[in-house]
């Protein structure tokens, strides 16, 4: 039997894995499992060995696969003949699990696993929704503002987002939501003091010039447009015109409108 994971988001894929292992180590009737990581090439013929190895009084086998998706051909093969000789042998588990899209040889997994998981990187919204749900579980919360941040930071990496999380947790107190300027003091978010310049350059309404040159500093180092937007957005030094301005600037990006770089060099002009 088959049980395919596929798709980026590294985490939630990791977490399917250990929750699908965890419930057949629960049972009896498993006698082994073990794992094989294709990057190593050895371990392909491992894996061969172990696959086509049932004993008579033997119960049942799991393995789980990483990294077969970038085997060579001549390995792919090979592997998808091991994976159709199993795929109703309900005495072996197969379960795969790999970042990368299937290649051309092993489509017929799609049709022929009994379990098939797609991990698809979050977009904004649920990227929010998935951190609120991991927050609540470890007695975290958010401002919207640090939400915001933290959404756009970590923008398809739910791993960092999680690691963060864990880290902010020992900085929540009762009744308390964690601030933006808590994540300031929390962790380097940020490779330069570009971002600082930049906002102390909107703030105090220096020249045009001024400020594109601060925002142009950001975007050489490849720092995420999101991210500076929603970090200027939370800046408590904004005045009330700039402030309802970025809230402007926050519904026409989310309705497709505009994009935030579009929105923060209009912001510096």
């Amino acid at each position: 039997m088959i049980i395919l994971l596929y798709g980026p988001d590294n985490y939630r894929r990791s977490q399917k894995l250990k929750e699908i292992t965890h419930s057949y180590e629960q049972r009896q009737s498993l006698f082994s499992l073990e794992r094989f990581d294709f990057d190593d090439s050895e371990e392909f013929y491992r894996f061969k060995d172990f696959a086509g190895q049932q004993l008579i009084f033997e119960g049942k086998k799991l393995a789980v696969l990483e990294n077969a998706f970038n085997l060579e051909e001549k390995e792919l093969k090979l592997l998808k003949e091991a994976l159709k000789e199993n795929v109703k042998n309900e005495n072996v588990i197969l379960i795969i699990s790999d970042s990368r899209e299937l290649p051309g040889e092993l489509k017929f997994v799609l049709d022929e696993a009994i379990k098939t998981q797609e991990f698809l990187d979050l977009d904004e919204e649920k990227t929010k929704f998935f951190m609120r749900s991991e927050a609540k579980k470890r007695g975290v919360e958010f401002s919207l503002a640090a939400e915001n941040f933290l959404s756009a930071f970590f923008k398809n990496n739910t791993w960092g987002l999680i690691t963060e999380i864990d880290k902010l947790q020992s900085l929540h107190q009762e009744s308390a939501k964690i601030e933006v300027s808590d994540l300031e003091r929390a962790g380097d978010f940020f490779k330069s003091s570009d971002i600082y310049n930049f906002i102390n350059a909107v703030s105090r309404k220096e020249s045009p010039s001024e400020k594109l040159k601060s925002l142009e500093n950001l975007f050489l180092n490849h720092e995420e447009p999101a991210m500076i937007f929603n970090f200027l957005a939370a800046s408590r030094f904004l005045s009330f015109d700039l402030l309802k301005k970025m809230a402007d600037y926050d519904v026409l990006v989310k309705s497709g409108r505009i994009d935030y770089e579009t929105a923060l060099l209009d912001a510096c002009l």
